[in-house]
Formats: C-alpha cells, structure tokens, sequence
C-alpha cells in the first residue's frame, strides 16, 4: 500500500492508492504529485499516472527497459518526463498517455 503525503503536525495520512503500485514487490524508486494535485506518476518497473481522487491507474508506461530512477510532470502539467536504468529520458503525453519523445543517454 502506498500512502502519499502526510500532515507534518499531525501524521494524518493523506491519500492511500492502493497494492499495485508501479514496481511492487521490487519497490518503488520515483514519484511525484502533478502540478494541479490531481494525479501522481510512479516509478519502478515501469510508470504508472494514478488519478488521486479515484484511486485508480490512468495509464502505465512500458517502454523503459529497466527500472525508473526519476519523474518529473512538465510545470503546466501536460508532460510526464522519466528516466531509467536503461539509460533513457522518455517523454510521455500526460492526458492521454501518448509517447513523444525517447532520448538516449551515452
């Protein structure tokens, strides 16, 4: 289970998501809020946009060949950056989960 956030005051708990968070068992090595606060992208084995309010996956990136070390959402919010072990950078579509750009890193 994956709790995101919580109140340093308190220790109340924010958002829970949930077992099939990106990575599973192998864990969990990237994630991050959207700028607007309605979605987080994980990384792991893979990339997973999760809608917060629902609790469920808007979309799983599988394109990296190995595990995801860093995420970043573009600061409008309509771009999902990753970067793995497989020495990518891979630029994904946020809305709509559309790749757009890999980069390989020498």
């Amino acid at each position: 289970m994956l709790i995101i956030g919580c109140k340093v005051v308190t220790g109340e708990q924010l958002v829970t998501l949930g077992q099939q968070v990106a990575g599973g068992s192998n864990g969990l090595f990237a994630i991050t809020w959207s700028p607007d606060g309605k979605h987080v992208v994980a990384g792991g084995i893979d990339v997973q946009v999760w809608n917060v309010a629902k609790k469920t996956i808007a979309f799983t990136y599988t394109v990296h060949s190995g595990s995801i070390s860093a995420v970043r959402w573009s600061p409008d919010g309509k771009y999902v950056a990753s970067g793995g072990s497989d020495r990518t950078v891979q630029v994904w579509q946020g809305s709509n989960g559309s790749h757009i750009l890999g980069i390989q890193i020498q």
